[in-house]
């Protein structure tokens, strides 16, 4: 089976399934050089943040925080990104939720200390779009240890 999709850095890529199973959830092959170093126990750090978007931004609102949008090519600057995801609420069609994947913590402040400026920026520009914008939380993986 060959899945077709997207890597972090917005490139399309195919996958044989098998192969997909030899894959961090960053897109980085295990065992390759080219997996960034982790922080602290290794477990992958995630970012969530729920957004109330004023009516009629909806789609604005998705061009900007998807997967592709100005978030996600601004937070790809950092070899340390590892995905975003926006989800839609099904029973409240204004109500948004983004999962931001990191390779750990230190990456994430990593990107802060170097893209901080940008961040803020583009955080100002996209207010006029959300009437609340409450933190959900940062998060870590758990190793479940095989269990």
């Amino acid at each position: 089976m060959v899945i077709i999709g997207r890597d972090a850095r917005g490139a399309s890529k195919q996958i044989q399934l098998p192969d997909l199973l030899a894959y961090t959830s960053c897109g980085a092959r295990l065992g390759s050089s080219s997996v960034p170093p982790m922080h602290g126990e290794g477990n992958m750090y995630v970012r969530l943040c729920e957004f109330l978007v004023k009516a009629g931004s909806q789609e604005e609102f998705a061009r900007i925080y998807g997967s592709d949008g100005d978030w996600a090519v601004l937070f790809r600057r950092s070899r340390e990104f590892c995905g975003t995801e926006l989800l839609r609420d099904v029973e409240t069609p204004r109500r948004y939720v983004t999962i931001d994947r990191w390779v750990s913590q230190a990456a994430w402040d990593s990107f802060l200390k170097n893209f901080g400026e940008e961040y803020r920026t583009l955080d100002v520009a996209c207010e006029r779009l959300n009437e609340e914008e409450p933190p959900l939380g940062s998060f870590v993986t758990v190793d479940s240890g095989g269990r």
